[in-house]
C-alpha cells in the first residue's frame, strides 16, 4: 500500500530527495462525450466556466487533448480527454459526469492505445528502433511532416498516405478524393492502423491456458 502511494504521489517527494530528479505528476485521464468543440481549455474564460460549473479547482487539471481533430473537421461536438491530477475527482466526474452550460456529457475512463510515431506514422515500436527516412504524413515524402511544402494539402480535407501507399504498391486504382481515404494517418478509423493494433493486442487465453 505505501509502495502504491509512494509510486502514484512520486511527483510529490521525488524532488526533496534530489532537487535535480523531478518528476512528472500522477495523472488521472478521462475521456468526456459530446463536448462541444467550442470548449477551449487555452481560453481562460471558457475554461473557468467549464471547472467553476463543476466545482473542479484548476489546479487538479493537469492538461486536456481533443481525440482526433474535431475543430478541424467542423464538427460541432466531439471527445475531450482531461487528466486530472486527484483519483477521487476523476471517479466522481466517472459517475457523475460534466455539465456545461445547462448540457450533461458523460464521461468514461481513458485507455490510451499503443504510440504511433511521427516519423514513420506506424504503431508498436520506440521511435529510436526506426532508422530508416522519415514518412511525411501529409505528401507521403521521405521528410518530417512539419517540413512539407505539398500547397494540396488543407486540414480540413485530410488523407492517409497509409492508405493511399497501400493502394498504389498493390496497383489498385487511387482517386484522392474517394472517402476512403479521407481520415488521418492516426485516426482509430484507419484500417491499417486498426491492423497494427489488433497484432499487438494480445489474443485471449482459452481456459486461462
Amino acid at each position: 500500500m505505501e509502495a502504491h502511494w509512494l509510486l502514484e504521489n512520486r511527483a510529490s517527494w521525488t524532488h526533496k530527495a534530489d532537487p535535480l530528479f523531478v518528476t512528472s505528476p500522477t495523472t488521472f485521464p478521462i475521456m468526456v462525450h459530446s463536448c462541444p468543440t467550442y470548449v477551449d481549455f487555452d481560453n481562460e474564460i471558457c475554461r473557468n466556466a467549464l471547472l467553476q460549473q463543476n466545482e473542479i479547482e484548476k489546479k487538479h487539471v493537469n492538461r486536456t487533448q481533443w481525440l482526433g481533430h474535431p475543430k478541424e473537421e467542423n464538427k460541432t461536438h466531439g471527445s475531450l480527454v482531461i487528466h486530472l491530477t486527484e483519483r477521487l475527482l476523476a471517479q466522481q466526474i466517472l459517475w457523475g459526469g460534466l455539465i456545461f452550460d445547462g448540457n450533461f456529457m458523460r464521461s468514461m475512463a481513458y485507455t490510451p492505445g499503443p504510440a504511433q510515431f511521427f516519423n514513420c506514422l506506424k504503431t508498436g515500436h520506440q521511435a529510436f528502433q526506426w532508422k530508416e527516412d522519415p514518412k511525411c504524413s501529409k505528401c507521403g515524402g521521405t521528410h518530417s511532416s512539419q517540413d512539407c511544402k505539398d500547397l494540396s494539402y488543407t486540414p480540413s480535407i485530410r488523407r492517409c498516405i497509409q492508405c493511399v501507399n497501400q493502394d498504389k504498391f498493390t496497383n489498385q486504382p487511387v482517386d484522392l478524393y474517394n472517402e476512403k481515404y479521407h481520415h488521418s494517418d492516426l485516426s482509430q478509423k484507419c484500417p491499417i492502423r486498426q491492423k497494427e493494433i489488433q497484432n499487438l493486442t494480445p489474443q485471449p487465453r482459452i481456459n486461462g491456458k
